[in-house]
């Protein structure tokens, strides 16, 4: 069976530099493995007062969510239908709409591996 990745892309209505990341499509067998040194989440930041909105739209579009705290703020976080790994950051400033203000940040993947000693 073959999947076909679809576009899928997070911005703001002003197409604001910084709210969007595209995804394009292209058929895979099978999903890659997450390893150390590769982005595990991506998060993108909103106004205050905003992630009742955004909760209540992911969840319309049957993701699980998790309320959490990220880089020391109220987050909502969830895989999309590929298993990326998102983050949705509340800010510290309110505005007239629920749009995404931003990129946020990352977080990456570090494993460590203990050697036997010789």
């Amino acid at each position: 069976m073959t999947r076909v990745s679809i576009t899928c892309t997070l911005l703001n209505h002003n197409v604001t530099l910084g709210t969007v990341i595209t995804f394009f499509p292209w058929s895979n067998n099978n999903y890659g493995r997450k390893g150390s040194g590769q982005v595990g989440r991506i998060a993108f930041r909103v106004p205050k007062g905003s992630l009742d909105y955004w909760k209540k739209r992911l969840t319309a579009q049957n993701l699980q969510v998790e309320m959490t705290q990220l880089f020391g703020e109220n987050t909502l976080e969830f895989d999309d239908v590929h298993g990326l790994e998102i983050a949705i950051v509340e800010g510290e400033t309110f505005a007239d709409n629920n749009d995404i203000l931003g990129f946020h940040g990352s977080v990456f993947k570090i494993f460590t591996v203990e050697r036997p000693e010789s």
